[in-house]
């Protein structure tokens, strides 16, 4: 029973993460298809500005975010299982065993 709580847990984890990629991702593709649009003159504002380095600032620093969330994200689904899970209880052994 405790062994299927933890799977539970896990598992729950594992999705909030995933959740929370997705959602980064889907509000990242939203901002920046309005700041094309925006910048594209679609709404009549002024002069179409797409030669200028800032209208690619937010979508390139932002899109660097995103691909660490990413890493992040590939790194939790594939070595937190293992490897890091591993270490942690390693180094929690070693402590218990100085004090």
């Amino acid at each position: 029973m405790e062994n299927l709580d933890l799977k539970r847990r896990k598992a729950v984890q594992k999705m909030e993460t995933l959740k929370a990629f997705y959602h980064h991702a889907i509000v990242f593709l939203v901002i920046n298809i309005a700041l094309i649009l925006y910048f594209g003159n679609i709404f009549g504002k002024g002069p179409t500005e797409f030669n200028d380095l800032g209208t690619y600032f937010v979508l390139f620093f932002w899109g660097i975010g995103l691909f660490w969330h990413l890493i992040y994200v590939l790194i939790y689904f594939f070595f937190k299982n293992n490897w890091i899970q591993k270490w942690e209880e390693k180094k929690i052994r070693e402590l218990i065993e100085k004090e």
